[in-house]
Formats: C-alpha cells, structure tokens, sequence
C-alpha cells in the first residue's frame, strides 16, 4: 500500500509538472502571437495613411472635397502648417493639412469599425469567463481587440504628437492614455472586459469626423450640420459619458480588493501599475467630461444663441 501511495504521489507531481510546463508554454505562445499581432496592426495603419495620404488615391480625395459645390477654404485660426495662408481675413487651408485630416480619419474610422466588431464580439461571447472574472478573464475577440487597438494607439500617438501644435494637448494626452491602457493590457494580459466596454466610446468618433468632413466641404451652416452636432453631443454624452461613468465605477469597484491584498492580483499585475490604470481612467473621463461640455456650450449657442435669436426676431 505504501508503494502504492508512493507512486501515485510520484504520478501526480509528474502530471503537476508537466501542466505547469504546458501552462507556461501556451502563454508564452499567446505572448508571441500578441505581440505579432500588435506589429501586424501598428503596420497596417501606417501602410493605409501613405495611401491616404499619398499618391492619386489622396489626390483623387483632395478632388473630392475641393470641388464640393459649397467647399470653403476656411480652416480653424492657428494653425501651424507651412502652406496655409490668409486672404480677406480667412485662413485658405493647404493640401498637405487637408491630406493629413482625410489620411488620419480614415484610419482612425477603420481602428474604430473594427475595434468595435472585436469589443462587441468579445462581450457577447458566453462561454468565456470574461464577465465572471473581469480583470483576468479574456477570449479570442478580445485578445485581437487589444492587440488591434495597442497597435493603432502606438501609430495614433506618434503622429499626434508629430503634429502636437495642430491637434492641442488634449488629443495628445488623449493617445498617450490610451497607449498606456491598452498597451499594459497587452503586456499583463489583465483588463479585457474593460477593453472591450471602453472601446464602445469611439462610436461618438464617427459623427466627429462627419463634423470636419462637412465643414471642409462648406456645409457648416446647414442643416445636416446642425444635426450631425446634435447627434455627436448625444452620442457622446451616452457612450462616454454616461456609459463611461458606469464602467468607471465598474472598474474601480472589481480593482478595490487589489489594492490591499497582493494574491489578489495573481501576480499579473503590480500595485504602481493599477494605480496607474486608474490614474489613467479618471484622466480619460477627465478628458471626456471637458469635451462634452464644450459641445453643450456649441449646442446651445447654435440654437439658442444671440444670432438664432436674431434670425427668429
């Protein structure tokens, strides 16, 4: 009986072993696949803004917005590119700052449609644990959204910070948030679920690049201007705001026992580390709270402001 115990024990710490081993090597697989992945996507967007911008494809989108029957070449004041100038007071806006706007929406509108196929995808899927387990759970979708979104960020915050003196600190400091984010996800293969419901912000994006595609082509007085920003101030204020907030509060409440107790965290992740994750979300809301409020400033005035009032009198 003895010798029987013994080699069952012998069997077991065999069997211990070898799942360990197997354990160890299915993660270092996914890593490797991750960080593919992440090249493959960061590739892929600096691939499709040559494109954009460059060559007869730009040019033929160039075409596109300038003969719009009511273009104008207005642009907003202080902007910093060599080929802009100023007759009769207005800024006449260059090709190289209309062919960097196209190229990097364009872009950022496939990140987006994509991102939000992988998120959705991922938050649907039953059989993962990911709603169960929300800091360490993940699922195929996700890990394809996260890598695919790390990727774009990395691509998003150099060329951003390229043209810091155009798109204003906020944006800046909005790419390198989002870097950290989802970059941190990728490496520590903690935060999924969070990826996914926070990846639903940029269906906002979408009617904010409508805004400057309506603008450039000179339809900034009429009425689908109007509605689109009233759309962008909706969707903004659910998807980000409101939606924002409860995921907010979601996260902050599964993190809380992280904090004080260090098994918690499976040793994926170290304490400064989720500090910063949340350091990092209530800088996003942050961000998104001072948006929003600017647009409800714009929304207001443009239908209830001095001049509609005038219009109506």
């Amino acid at each position: 009986d003895d010798d029987d115990d013994d080699e069952d024990r012998v069997r077991f710490a065999y069997l211990r072993t070898n799942q360990k081993m197997f354990d160890s090597m299915t993660a270092q697989a996914t890593n490797h696949q991750q960080a593919a992945n992440t090249i493959a996507s960061f590739v892929t967007f600096v691939a499709l803004y040559l494109v954009c911008r460059r060559g007869p494809f730009a040019n033929a989108l160039i075409k596109f917005v300038r003969t719009s029957p009511r273009a104008s070449p207005s642009s907003s004041k202080g902007s910093k590119w060599k080929d802009t100038t100023v007759e009769g007071g207005r800024e006449i806006v260059g090709d190289a700052e209309l062919k960097y706007g196209i190229a990097s929406r364009i872009v950022a509108e496939v990140h987006n449609w994509v991102g939000l196929f992988l998120g959705i995808s991922a938050l649907r899927d039953t059989s993962s644990p990911l709603w169960s387990d929300p800091l360490f759970a993940q699922n195929s979708a996700s890990r394809l959204l996260i890598a695919w979104t790390t990727g774009f960020f990395v691509f998003d915050t150099l060329l951003v910070g390229y043209h810091s003196k155009t798109e204003g600190v906020g944006f800046l400091a909005h790419a390198i948030g989002c870097l950290f984010v989802y970059g941190n996800a990728l490496v520590t293969g903690t935060h999924h679920l969070f990826g996914a419901l926070f990846i639903t912000w940029e269906l906002s994006t979408f009617f904010l690049h409508v805004r400057w595609l309506l603008k450039e082509m000179g339809h900034d007085s009429g009425k689908a201007y109007a509605l689109n920003g009233v759309l962008l101030f909706v969707a903004f204020v659910v998807v980000r705001n409101v939606g924002g907030t409860y995921a907010s509060a979601m996260y902050w409440r599964e993190t809380a026992p992280l904090v004080a107790n260090v098994e918690a965290r499976r040793g994926a992740i170290s304490l400064p580390t989720l500090w910063a994750f949340r350091a990092a979300n209530v800088l996003l809301n942050t961000l998104n709270a001072v948006w929003a409020y600017k647009m409800a400033r714009g929304v207001y005035s443009r239908f209830f402001g001095k001049s509609r009032r005038k219009e109506k009198l």
